[in-house]
């Protein structure tokens, strides 16, 4: 099914309504108020019910990750701390602390791209090949 949409006004942000149609994909059984996984990944948008178990990502070709030790500071940090609990970026930077939440969002951001780290709705977790470099 393709719909074309277009983003609403609500209160002092934009939204993506979804009418019943739309949702009905999703959710066939009509249970509208079960909860709904939205990924966003490179300019592409995932829906899925959160009851589903979580897809394990397409097998990749061997990403060769830049080195631990030439990262920053900062990223370094991140890393440590994802290993040990995924987060959004607010809580991210709140437990590394140190800067304000836009740097935080730079950093994870270029560890994204760099193969560290991948996002899961709001969620930053580390990729397999950074859980094998970083978990011995």
């Amino acid at each position: 099914m393709t719909v074309r949409k277009k983003l609403q006004w609500l209160g002092n942000s934009r939204v993506l309504l979804l009418d019943r149609g739309v949702l009905s994909t999703f959710l066939p059984d009509g249970d509208f108020d079960q909860e709904l996984v939205v990924e966003v990944e490179r300019g592409r948008l995932t829906v899925r019910p959160a009851t589903k178990p979580v897809p394990s990502p397409a097998p990749m070709a061997t990403v060769k990750l830049p080195a631990f030790e030439t990262l920053k500071p900062r990223e370094q940090a991140i890393l440590r701390e994802l290993a040990a609990r995924v987060g959004n970026t607010s809580e991210v930077a709140e437990r590394v602390g140190g800067a304000s939440v836009p740097t935080f969002s730079l950093a994870l951001n270029r560890l994204l791209r760099a193969g560290w780290l991948r996002k899961v709705g709001r969620d930053w977790h580390l990729t397999g090949a950074a859980e094998s470099t970083l978990r011995p």
